[in-house]
Order: structure tokens, then sequence, then C-alpha cells
């Protein structure tokens, strides 16, 4: 909803530079995070198992105060990157972007570590409801400035702070802050556990993400006003599927015991994943010419064929993330980083070869070739994983996806 409010009130220009506004600010929040929120979650459930007492509630604040001190220096250095990275013939939009890193990053940072604690307290309730906090304000307060007509790109940025800081006070408020001695070894603790996690999860951000500053770069606003747009609805499919199949994916491999059921558990999963991904998203493809100048408007419609290809980058995409998950409970993660490392290479490598000489739907055919490229990896090694030749995983997803094809276009043929 909140894509099609931005989209309809900023027109194509406007959604471009509003994502040249908020992108390198988020970037680098993430950049110098250090995952230290995934840090605080594994290590204070580990404490909670055998104390909830002094103990626990010292390793809380210890990891606030931890978690404080990086925002406060992540906030300088996204300050100082900004001016670096910023294009000077954008210059009238740099106080607002130096308004929002300096308050997006500490914020973000904060809220994300409260959820951490939330979540190896086991409080899933509460956790469940902080994460409706910020997109629920956020969209309220899109509605109202659409109602009063205030909708601006630097009102837009300081909708989606004033939402973040919502989250974070609901966060203080659920979590609650005690007051305790500072213990500096369970600080550095936390912190070279954050560093063991950042470099997987900073690879996983920038595979998700590069392609956004390749649409900074290479092409104008409106471009990439369009290109949000059409990545926005291509990933809808994918999350909806994805966790769907996911939850009972990671059930069923956990609770077989054999390595021949869990095999036999994969290949069926992975071929109706790719049939339903297929389908869906082949559904989408044809309603694009309808779908996108009705939701968004006409000034959207040069969406349309980059939402097409990217739809079918969003199958590959999907089945790969399936499989990944398949492999991390199987406690195999390293399939996973092959994908994302072949993937963020494509990336630079196709779609980078792609916007040069294809422009946007370059860009987009470069994006289907790097996640086919990663899907192919992730397949291969997973039979290898599962004691089998990843070929017949290969030729078992794409005969699904033909199937589902054929019949798409045969009723298409029909009409």
């Amino acid at each position: 909803m909140t894509s099609v409010v931005l989209a309809r009130s900023l027109n194509a220009d406007g959604r471009g530079v509003l994502l040249a506004c908020t992108f390198y600010p988020m970037f680098f929040a993430a950049l110098f995070n250090l995952s230290l929120n995934e840090a605080t979650a594994v290590q204070l459930s580990r404490i909670l198992v055998n104390d909830s007492g002094a103990r626990a509630v010292r390793y809380e604040i210890t990891s606030l105060s931890l978690q404080t001190l990086i925002a406060v220096l992540g906030t300088a250095l996204s300050l100082l990157l900004v001016h670096l990275v910023w294009p000077e013939d954008q210059h009238e939009h740099l106080r607002a972007v130096e308004v929002f890193a300096a308050s997006f990053t500490p914020i973000s940072m904060l809220d994300l570590h409260f959820k951490a604690i939330l979540q190896a307290r086991g409080a899933y309730e509460r956790l469940s409801v902080l994460r409706l906090c910020q997109p629920i304000a956020y969209a309220a307060l899109l509605i109202t400035l659409v109602a009063t007509s205030q909708i601006q790109i630097e009102i837009v940025m300081a909708a989606q702070v004033f939402a973040l800081m919502f989250s974070l006070i609901c966060g203080i408020s659920l979590a609650g802050v005690v007051l305790a001695p500072l213990s500096l070894r369970a600080a550095s603790e936390n912190l070279f556990v954050g560093l063991k996690f950042h470099a997987a999860n900073l690879l996983l951000y920038t595979s998700a993400e590069i392609d956004k500053p390749i649409v900074l770069m290479w092409l104008d606003s409106s471009s990439a006003g369009a290109y949000v747009v059409a990545l926005t609805i291509s990933t809808l499919g994918v999350a909806f599927v994805g966790q769907s199949m996911a939850v009972l994916l990671v059930r069923n491999i956990a609770q077989a015991a054999a390595l021949s059921e869990q095999r036999a558990i994969f290949y069926k999963q992975l071929s109706f994943t790719a049939a339903l991904l297929a389908l869906v998203n082949g559904v989408a493809a044809y309603m694009a010419p309808w779908l996108i100048p009705l939701a968004f408007g006409e000034s959207f419609r040069s969406a349309v064929p980059v939402l097409q290809v990217l739809l079918l980058m969003g199958v590959f995409k999907g089945i790969r993330q399936i499989a990944d998950r398949a492999m991390r409970v199987m406690h195999n993660v390293r399939v996973g980083m092959s994908g994302e490392l072949v993937a963020l290479a494509g990336m630079l490598t196709f779609s980078l070869i792609g916007v040069k000489f294809g422009g946007l739907i370059g860009l987009a055919w470069g994006n289907v070739l790097a996640q086919f490229c990663s899907l192919v990896v992730v397949l291969v090694t997973s039979g290898k994983v599962l004691s089998t030749d990843g070929s017949i995983l290969l030729m078992t997803v794409g005969q699904r996806l033909r199937n589902v094809s054929a019949r798409c276009l045969k009723l298409k043929r029909s009409e």
C-alpha cells in the first residue's frame, strides 16, 4: 500500500529521487551495525538457559551500551561517506539526506537491539507486535500526508524516521531497561560474535541491494522510480511463497532422520515451489500491462516490461532461497553463501553490462542471468550434500517450470 501511495504522489521521477535520498543512509547503517543485534539474541539466549537473574540483566545493559557506542560511531561514519558518494547534480537534497542519515542510523540500530532482546527472551508475541509498529505507523503517516496534500520527498523521509522512532519507543516499553554494572568481557564477546555474523549478513544485504546503486549511478531518476516499482511487485510472490514453503520445509526436513528421507522431501518441496512461483509470477506478468497503470499511474507504464523480466528473476531467486533454507536446516551454510557470492558477482558483471548497453531492460535481464547462475550453483552443491547428482535437481526444476509455462501459454492462446 505504501508503494502505491508513494508512486501516485511522487510520480516516477520523485520516486527515483526518494530512492537516492534513502538508499545510501540505509546501506551505511547496515554496514556499520556489525550485526550486534544478532550477537545479542544469540548470546543472551545462551545466558538465559542457565541464568535469568543478575548475569542476564548485566549482559542486557552491556550490550545496549555497546550498541549505543557503535550507533554513534556509525552515524559519524555514515555522514562522512554520504558526502563522498552523493552526486553533485543533486546537491539540493544533500541537507535532507544528512538529517536522514543522522537520525535513521542510530534509531535503526537501537530498534534492532530491543527486538533482539525480546527474541532472546522468547517473548514472541511482544516481538510480533513490535514488528508491526513501524509499518503501521509509516502507513498512517503517509495516509495523513496524502489527505493533507503534504507529500514531498523531505516530508516522506521524515515520516520514515518518525515511524522508526515510534517502533523504538515501543521496543523500549516492551523490553524495558534495567541499570546494572557493565561487563567489558561481555562487550568484547558480543562484538566478536557480531563480527562473525556480519560478513555473511553484509554479503546477503549487498547481494540483495546492489542493483539499486547501479540504477542510481547509470540511469536517471525517472528510470530509477520505475525500477523500484517493478522490483517491489516482483518480490511479492517470492516473499509470500518463500515464507510459506520455508515453514513446511524446515519442519519436514528437521523431523526426517535418514538422508534418503531428507532428499525425498527436498525434491518434492523444491519441485512444488518452482511450480507455484512460476504460476504466481506468470499470472502477474500477464496482468502487468493493466496492473501497473491502474495501481501506480500512467507515469509508471515504462515499468511493465521491466516487471515482466524481473518476475522471471523472482522465480529463480525464490527456488534458490528455498534450497538454501533446506541446506541451513541440515547445518550447511556454505551452499547458500556460494549462491550469494555468485549472485553478487553476476550482478556486478551482467547487470553492469546490461544497464550500459540496454538501459533499464538490460539491467533486468542482467539480474535474471545472475540469479540463474546462482541457482545452478546452489542446486549442484545441494546435490553433493544430498549425495546425489546435481544435474537431476536441475532437470527436476526445469521440467516443472516448463510444464507450468506450457499450460500458461496454452491458456493464453485459448483466449
